[in-house]
């Protein structure tokens, strides 16, 4: 089975299934348990796909350019740390979204990642042909 590493692709797909499936399940919480629980939701969501996209930009500026640019890593760091942790405090205290949706909002991205990592490594979803749960060594 050949398998492509998972790399920053890998991390692109997951923030856009991210967004896209909460996108989906928007109406469903707004409806069971309330808009602001949707839209504690979202804003969980978002600001965890803002969080990892950052992290992946100063992966990129740090480990993989050779030649780094100490001025933008800075920024990005002056960015990732107080700015967005600052608004998620904002956010948070305000009271106005249940604690529970931020966090659910949060953790989602994490669970697609989970997911896609585990139907790529058991299911073979990286095959051509698609799902692959058992290699027959005699097939061609």
């Amino acid at each position: 089975m050949k398998t492509t590493p998972m790399g920053f692709e890998f991390l692109r797909r997951v923030r856009k299934t991210s967004i896209i499936l909460s996108m989906v399940l928007f109406p469903v919480f707004s409806i069971y348990f309330g808009i602001s629980f949707g839209v504690g939701w979202i804003i969980g969501v978002v600001w965890s796909v803002i969080n990892i996209q950052v992290i992946t930009n100063l992966v990129k500026r740090i480990f993989i350019t050779s030649k780094r640019n100490y001025l933008r890593i800075a920024l990005v760091f002056l960015i990732k740390f107080p700015v967005l942790y600052f608004l998620g405090y904002l956010i948070l205290a305000s009271a106005r979204f249940p604690a529970a949706a931020l966090l659910a909002g949060f953790v989602w991205p994490f669970f697609v990642m989970t997911m896609k990592a585990l139907g790529r490594a058991f299911l073979g979803l990286d095959e051509p042909k698609g799902l692959c749960l058992k290699k027959n060594s005699t097939a061609n």
